[in-house]
C-alpha cells in the first residue's frame, strides 16, 4: 500500500473512531460553561486534550510560520521575476491578499465583534480573551474600536510590520507575508549571485513539508 493511501484510510478511520468515541463519553448533565472537573469523563479528555491540542496542534502551530516564509520566499524567487508566470504569481499573491484583508476589515468595520463581549464583561476581561485569538494577531491593536479610519491606511499598515521578529513571534501572517514576497522579488533579481540562497530556501520548503 503507498503511503498516500495509508495515510488517507488512517485519517479516515481517525475521523469515524473519533465520532463513535466521542458518543461513548459523552455526559449529557455537563455543559461547556463547567469546569473540564465536573465533567463524568474528565481524566479520558484531559488526557485527549495533551494528545490533540497540546502536542499534535501544537506541532501544527510550530510549523505555520515558516511554512508560510519558506513557500513563499522559494514560489516567488523561482519564478525569476519574468516573464508571465513571475507576473501571474505576484499577482496572484496580492490579490488574495488584497481580497481577504478587505473582506475581514469590512466585516469588523461593519459588524464590530466583540463589542457585546466587551460591554458583557468589560474592556480588560476582552483584552484577555482575544489576546491569544488568530484575528488578534492579524489585526492592528485598535481594529476593534477605530472604524472611522481609512480601510487603506488600515490595510497598509497591517501589511508593513515594524519588525518582522515580532511579527513571527505574534504569528502576524499578513506582514510576514508581505516581507516574503519582497524577499522573493529580491532573491529572483539577482540571478546567480543569490541561487546558493534559493536552494536553501527550496531545501527548506521541501524539508518543512515532510515534517508536516
Amino acid at each position: 500500500m503507498k503511503l498516500k493511501t495509508y495515510e488517507t484510510y488512517a485519517t479516515l478511520i481517525g475521523l469515524v473512531a473519533g465520532i463513535i468515541y466521542g458518543q461513548f463519553i459523552y455526559d449529557p448533565n455537563w455543559s461547556h460553561g463547567q469546569l473540564l472537573t465536573a465533567h463524568l469523563h474528565a481524566t479520558e479528555l484531559s488526557i485527549l486534550s495533551i494528545m490533540g491540542n497540546t502536542i499534535f496542534m501544537g506541532l501544527l502551530k510550530m510549523l505555520i510560520m515558516p511554512l508560510i516564509v519558506v513557500s513563499v520566499v522559494s514560489g516567488i524567487a523561482s519564478t525569476n521575476g519574468t516573464g508571465k508566470i513571475g507576473t501571474y504569481t505576484l499577482l496572484y499573491y496580492f490579490a488574495t491578499m488584497l481580497i481577504a484583508v478587505t473582506v475581514g476589515l469590512i466585516l469588523v468595520t461593519t459588524f464590530s465583534p466583540g463589542v457585546a463581549y466587551r460591554e458583557s464583561l468589560g474592556v480588560a476581561a476582552l483584552e484577555s480573551a482575544v489576546s491569544g485569538s488568530s484575528l488578534s494577531a492579524s489585526l492592528p491593536e485598535n481594529a476593534l474600536t477605530a472604524n472611522s479610519d481609512s480601510l487603506v491606511a488600515r490595510f497598509i499598515s497591517m501589511l508593513i510590520p515594524e519588525n518582522l521578529f515580532g511579527a513571527l513571534a505574534k504569528g502576524e501572517t499578513l506582514p510576514v507575508i508581505m516581507f516574503s514576497i519582497f524577499l522573493g522579488i529580491v532573491l529572483s533579481k539577482m540571478g546567480k549571485r543569490a541561487q546558493s540562497l534559493r536552494d536553501i530556501f527550496d531545501s527548506l520548503f521541501a524539508v518543512l513539508i515532510n515534517m508536516v
